[in-house]
């Protein structure tokens, strides 16, 4: 599974643009594309965990980068 798809929109399982659609089960969302479903719990917090590593790159290396 490529897990930052879900940060560009697109399944992990088949590489795909998202076609999501809700199943009858309330939080559930699975690609149109394949087999692939996730709660949507789940989904914001592996796509949040991603931005916030993303910035904490970028203030490491802003960091690292200037002179005290």
């Amino acid at each position: 599974m490529k897990w930052i798809n879900l940060k560009l929109n697109a399944c992990p399982n088949c590489g795909r643009g998202f076609n999501f659609y809700s199943f009858q089960e309330k939080g559930l969302i699975r690609c149109g594309n394949c087999d692939f479903s996730i709660s949507e719990k789940r989904y914001s917090e592996i796509v949040n965990s991603q931005i916030t590593k993303q910035l904490e790159d970028k203030w490491d290396k802003e960091e690292g980068g200037e002179d005290e």
